[in-house]
């Protein structure tokens, strides 16, 4: 069974989860995120192409 997240989602669920692991999955998980807009957007012209 797969689990997907949103940004924002993770983002509010760092807010109530506050043992240090839970923040450093969260972080980890936000600048996933934030590398996959940036791959995206570097990206962008080729993909159109396709």
């Amino acid at each position: 069974m797969s689990r997907v997240f949103t940004e924002q989602g993770v983002s509010t669920l760092s807010t109530v989860l506050r043992s240090d692991t839970a923040i450093d999955a969260s972080v980890r998980i936000i600048d996933c995120f934030v590398e996959m807009r940036h791959f995206v957007a570097d990206n962008a012209a080729m993909t159109g192409r396709m």
